[in-house]
């Protein structure tokens, strides 16, 4: 039997070239969908779920888990009040609250053309989710541009202590 050791030479990424730095960079680009993960998580916690999303075509399909109203009342409780969310989720529930209230009623108290209601709530909701996914869009469109960033990747960098091998592949 016959023991081979192989040395390989590593730098730090400040050691090389420009172009190896280039390489090491282009690596550690974000390649899979676990980056989101916890924004996509919280979408769903409240009661959104994303049915499909590309941040470089700027598309995503969502869907309420239960009601926009549940989703709502999850959001007022578990989101602080400078979130995006919570905003656009307290521009809902005052405009259904003034739908609500302002809509016609019988002699006895009872809705006029219950129907129209429906169709009104209806599309208000669908205005609040596609504003809600909107929300989350742009937040995962933020941290997406921001794990490309070179500012990132040289944190990432630097905290996992990566060393690489001359031409840029992490050792």
């Amino acid at each position: 039997m016959r023991t081979a050791i192989k040395e390989t030479t590593v730098y730090k990424f400040e050691e090389l070239s420009e172009k190896a730095q280039e390489t090491a960079l282009s690596l550690l680009l974000p390649e899979d969908i676990d980056w989101a993960e916890c924004a996509i998580e919280d979408a769903k916690n409240i009661g959104l779920i994303f049915t499909k999303w590309d941040i470089e075509r700027r598309t995503f399909k969502s869907s309420f888990i239960d009601s926009a109203l549940e989703t709502a009342h999850a959001i007022e409780k578990e989101q602080g009040e400078s979130c995006e969310t919570f905003k656009t989720t307290k521009k809902f529930l005052q405009e259904r609250d003034s739908i609500i209230e302002a809509w016609p009623k019988d002699e006895n108290g009872e809705f006029e053309n219950v129907y129209d209601l429906d169709e009104k709530l209806d599309t208000l909701e669908t205005e609040y989710r596609l504003e809600l996914s909107g929300d989350y869009f742009l937040m995962l469109q933020k941290q997406y541009e921001y794990r490309c960033s070179k500012e990132y990747i040289l944190e990432l960098i630097e905290i996992n202590g990566y060393e690489f091998t001359e031409n840029g592949k992490i050792y």
